[in-house]
């Protein structure tokens, strides 16, 4: 998990301000995969917040565990999201209740897309 600094890269700092505005963090974790499970509960002082962005624009995600009306209960282990060309999962909230370094998830091309590099 390579940590990127935002200053560094201004389209993965574009990517992260539209799917975590409040994000005041100057670095950034890029994780690539072709999926991930999503979850927001709270637990311990630390919630994960999940944000999706397709062509600079939020978009929506499916009903998740901590989502707003979302009703599972709170073993329920989360929802699989498939990461296809041009999706980047966003990943903020709290960790220990301060404000979490934000991951930046998506699959190999949209990556090194937007890092301008081989992964």
């Amino acid at each position: 998990m390579p940590i990127v600094k935002l200053n560094d890269n201004p389209r993965l700092s574009k990517v992260i301000k539209v799917g975590m505005p409040n994000n005041r963090k100057r670095s950034a974790i890029v994780i690539v995969s072709d999926a991930t499970s999503i979850s927001s509960y709270f637990s311990g002082g630390s919630r994960d917040e999940w944000s999706a962005v397709r062509n600079g624009r939020q978009v929506t995600l499916p009903p998740h565990a901590g989502a707003p009306g979302f009703d599972r209960p709170a073993n329920y282990g989360g929802v699989d999201v498939v990461l296809d060309d041009g999706l980047h999962l966003v990943c903020g909230g709290t960790f220990c209740g301060k404000p979490a370094t934000p991951k930046v998830y998506a699959n190999k091309q949209t990556m090194e897309k937007l890092l301008d590099e081989q992964i």
